[in-house]
């Protein structure tokens, strides 16, 4: 009797011996009715009986893919995304249990290309297989077509010993997107130079969902860049870089120097070059004040605030400047 694909019974009956030489007629033997997974036996007449008979599993259905999983680690949001070197797993989930005759591989579609998938571990209908991704891994969405994703089908086997076939085409979907590719350094919209105002760090080109960082001191530290950040007096070199959503890492950006005085420098000194006494009006009183740095002043930019020594009377004078 041998057993087409597909077939399951619980037990097989025999209508009667008739044998053609020394087989039993096709037509002698028939399945029961319904389908199960118990063990079949052939049912022999009363009065009959069968020499060495044995208990029969009655197997003829091949194993299948009955559900797939595609996961990662990763938690990137609605979307996983993954680099080079983060691992994707697929958990295959066949309709009965099944043991292996060989190593087998599964492949999985990446965008307009593939990627290839190696065993792990095998537990009962379970099949672990495991991608970890490199800089050649086609980059894009995964998703597998349950149709054509093994490519060694004689190495899973059912208990039976019958191999897997492949089901019509049914494509299982991930939220696993591949990408690799580095992104641009961001640019700092700061030129290089001397400046004697306060100064904003603006960073642009940033890449959709990535984090940006960015260094004062020429990349000894990084503070995340959030929003334009003002810096006033000081000497800086600033350099910035941007992690991608996969967390893919670009090169530092040229390095930009910028040294800032941005604070009016202090009265260090004032003299009167005068004598204490009275003058008469329109005499010239030369003053001088003194500064902790350069200073460019022109005539009637300056007023001096003059007050009497008990401070009860303050009087603006413009001041002519040699």
């Amino acid at each position: 009797f041998e057993i087409p694909e597909d077939a399951e019974s619980e037990k097989l009956l025999c209508k009667g011996w008739k044998l053609e030489g020394d087989v039993l007629a096709d037509e002698s033997i028939i399945e029961t009715a319904g389908n199960g997974v118990g063990n079949a036996h052939l049912d022999i007449p009363e009065g009959k009986n069968l020499q060495d008979s044995k208990t029969i599993k009655l197997d003829g259905v091949l194993p299948y893919i009955q559900d797939l999983s595609i996961l990662t680690e990763k938690d990137t949001g609605s979307l996983d995304y993954v680099k080079a070197d983060d691992e994707i797993k697929v958990i295959v989930t066949m309709n009965e249990n099944v043991r292996l005759n060989g190593t087998p591989k599964i492949k999985l579609k990446s965008g307009n290309g593939e990627i290839n998938c190696t065993f792990q571990s095998i537990d009962e209908n379970k099949i672990t297989f495991i991608h970890k991704v490199s800089a050649l891994s086609s980059n894009g969405s995964v998703s597998c077509d349950l149709s054509k994703c093994f490519t060694e089908l004689d190495t899973i086997l059912d208990e039976a010993g019958n191999s897997c076939k492949m089901l019509e085409s049914e494509t299982k979907t991930s939220e696993i997107v591949i990408d690799t590719h580095i992104p641009n350094p961001p640019k700092i919209n700061i030129a290089s130079g001397n400046y004697h105002e306060n100064k904003e760090l603006i960073i642009s080109e940033i890449e959709e969902g990535a984090k940006v960082y960015y260094s004062s001191d020429g990349g000894l530290t990084y503070e995340e860049y959030i929003e334009p950040v003002t810096f006033g007096t000081g000497n800086y070199t600033f350099i910035a870089k941007q992690t991608d959503i996969a967390g893919n890492v670009s090169n530092l950006s040229e390095g930009v120097v910028v040294n800032i005085d941005a604070d009016f420098p202090e009265i260090v000194g004032f003299t009167i070059n005068k004598v204490d006494g009275n003058y008469k009006v329109g005499t010239e009183i030369p003053m001088k004040l003194s500064f902790a740095d350069n200073v460019k002043v022109n005539d009637g930019d300056v007023t001096l605030v003059m007050k009497n020594k008990d401070e009860t009377k303050e009087v603006e004078i413009p001041a002519k400047v040699s």
